[in-house]
């Protein structure tokens, strides 16, 4: 698990931030800030130019990040978009219909208010978005915010 530990001002990087992380356990509480990185993964439907997803990733990389109660790393943070040719939207067919789909992978903690904040401010950046773009009769855009298990998430840098 990625992760860096802040103490007290002072930030630590994965093995040692977790000894001290313990070791703080108790004695300060309130000095104790875990950043994270998310995972945001785009889906969406073909007729938007996967190109223009690929640029729009920084963007939600950065609305992200701008959350500060969320505690969130810029530069750890993963993102991917993944386009879809064959697909329906509730009973329209992919012929009359689009879809931006929007998940936030987070490490789980985090209070309802910061992930509801978190998803509307994303869904408002990729309203903006997709304003100019030719969708079909039929177009959704939806976000969901995703706890991971932070007992069960593993990750190395290789």
């Amino acid at each position: 698990m990625s992760k860096l530990l802040i103490i007290s001002g002072k930030c630590y990087k994965a093995g040692l931030a977790q000894v001290l992380m313990r070791a703080a356990l108790g004695r300060n509480r309130l000095a104790i800030k875990l950043i994270n990185m998310p995972h945001i993964i785009i889906e969406h439907s073909s007729d938007i130019s996967s190109e223009n997803t690929y640029n729009f990733l920084p963007e939600i990389q950065k609305t992200v990040a701008s959350v500060k109660e969320g505690n969130f790393d810029l530069e750890a943070c993963k993102a991917r978009a993944h386009s879809f040719e064959k697909y329906f939207v509730g009973s329209a067919s992919c012929e009359k219909s689009s879809f931006f789909h929007i998940t936030v992978k987070i490490l789980e903690g985090r209070s309802m208010e910061i992930k509801k904040f978190l998803a509307q401010k994303i869904l408002d950046e990729a309203r903006r978005f997709l304003q100019d773009k030719e969708l079909k009769e039929r177009a959704d855009l939806s976000v969901d915010i995703v706890d991971m298990n932070r007992q069960a998430y593993q990750k190395i840098s290789l």
